[in-house]
C-alpha cells in the first residue's frame, strides 16, 4: 500500500474513466491491496470545481464546507466522499504511508479543527475512487497502461497542491524513458 500508479502519456489505459479524460496524466495513490479483494486507490491530482458543501450537506462539518473536492476515480457510489489527512488520533482512520491516513470519523476531524489541533486545510477530500479486480492492476502494468512507483508522504501530501505538475514530476523522478516522455510532451527537449 501507499505506492503510486501513474498513467503514462504514451499509452491509453483500458478504462471508461479515461474516455472522459479523467485519467490523463493521472497519479493514483494506492490505498488498499489484497490478493483476494484487489486494489483500490485515489487519483490525487484531479481537482473538481466543487467544494465539499457542493457535494454533500455539510451539517456538522461546517469547517470543511469550503474544502476543494478532488476526483478520486470512477468507482463507488455517486456522492461517495472520502478524505486523507495526517492525524493519527482519528478513530477509524487507516495508515497508508507512515504519517498519512485515509478515512476515519469525520466528526472527530471536526472536533480537532474546533479545538485548534488541526486546520481544515489538513484534510483533502475525494469523490469516489479507482478499484481494480484481483490481478488487474498488475496485468495493466505489464501491458504498459500503468507504471507502478514507490512514493513518499511528502510527495503525496504535495500532490493535491501541485496537481497540475505532479504527473510530470513523478515521470522525471522515474527517470530514463519516462523522464524523456514527460520532457518531450512538455516540449522541454531542445
Amino acid at each position: 500500500m501507499g505506492g503510486l500508479a501513474v498513467v503514462p502519456a504514451f499509452r491509453r489505459p483500458s478504462s471508461t474513466c479515461y474516455n472522459k479524460g479523467h485519467l490523463e496524466e493521472g497519479v493514483v495513490l494506492i490505498t488498499y491491496h489484497a490478493s483476494v479483494d484487489g486494489t483500490a486507490g485515489l487519483l490525487i491530482n484531479k481537482p473538481t470545481n466543487f467544494c465539499l458543501k457542493d457535494i454533500i450537506e455539510p451539517t456538522g462539518m461546517e469547517p470543511f464546507a469550503h474544502n476543494p473536492v478532488f476526483f478520486g476515480g470512477c468507482d463507488g457510489e455517486n456522492g461517495d466522499v472520502g478524505f486523507m489527512h495526517s492525524h493519527s488520533n482519528i478513530n477509524g482512520s487507516r495508515e497508508i504511508l507512515p504519517g498519512l491516513y485515509i478515512g476515519g470519523d469525520i466528526f472527530e476531524a471536526v472536533n480537532l479543527v474546533h479545538s485548534g489541533q488541526a486546520c481544515p486545510e489538513d484534510f483533502t477530500f475525494f469523490l469516489q475512487q479507482i478499484v481494480w479486480k484481483p490481478g488487474q492492476l498488475s496485468r495493466h502494468a505489464k501491458q504498459g497502461d500503468w507504471h507502478l512507483a514507490a512514493c513518499s508522504q511528502e510527495l503525496v501530501e504535495r500532490g493535491p497542491k501541485m496537481h497540475a505538475t505532479l504527473w510530470r514530476e513523478i515521470m522525471r523522478l522515474l527517470g530514463g524513458k519516462y523522464s524523456l516522455v514527460a520532457r518531450e510532451l512538455y516540449k522541454e527537449l531542445c
